[in-house]
């Protein structure tokens, strides 16, 4: 009763059936009952045909650091959710030990339908509007999201605008001064005749 059946992993199946390794999406390990991923890898004999499978499970904390080194801005931050919308990955650490089911956000329904692209959504974790780049990674339908607060992305374009404002004058100030100084050099012997 306390037996785990190995053999009804879904990605078990795909590896013996499609003699192609497979992963599982997040899924509370058999073993410890933490959080984790489940690889299949199919041992093929000569004539083709898969004899076994071989299968590891795949702690997160790899996962969390490849995810951990790409960050924006104060609060901007990255997120990675399986096919299922299940967060394998976000600073928020409680939501990857509950493996939190995002699937409901637009943002993640975008990606899990496979798009990439640029969009608006309000954070739950930091209770904010964001802006987020995303994508998916086709062979395991994973979603990469990066969201960073749509306050610091105003902020820096505001000062991106103010800078260019501020060298727009000057080189009109500069211009006219040197528009004056020309006009002068050329009427001045015309004034004099």
């Amino acid at each position: 009763s306390d037996e785990y059946i190995f053999a009804n992993e879904a990605c078990f199946k795909q590896a013996s059936q499609n003699a192609r390794p497979a992963v599982s999406n997040l899924k509370s390990s058999p073993l410890t009952g933490q959080p984790s991923i489940i690889i299949s890898h199919p041992v093929v004999s000569r004539s083709g045909k898969v004899t076994s499978v071989v299968l590891a499970e795949l702690r997160l904390d790899r996962i969390e650091q490849l995810r951990n080194a790409v960050q924006f801005g104060k609060k901007g931050h990255s997120a990675i959710v399986d096919a299922t919308g299940k967060v394998v990955a976000h600073g928020n650490k409680e939501w990857v030990r509950e493996m939190k089911d995002l699937a409901h956000l637009p943002v993640v329904a975008k990606v899990m339908s496979g798009e990439t692209g640029v969009t608006e959504f309000y954070s739950p974790f930091l209770k904010t509007d964001m802006v987020a780049g995303y994508t998916t990674v086709p062979e395991l339908g994973w979603g990469i999201l990066v969201p960073q607060p749509r306050s610091e992305i105003e902020e820096q374009v505001w000062s991106l605008v103010s800078k260019h404002f501020f060298w727009a004058a000057v080189c009109t100030v500069f211009a006219m001064l040197l528009a004056v100084a020309f006009a002068r050099w050329i009427t001045a012997p015309i004034n004099q005749l």
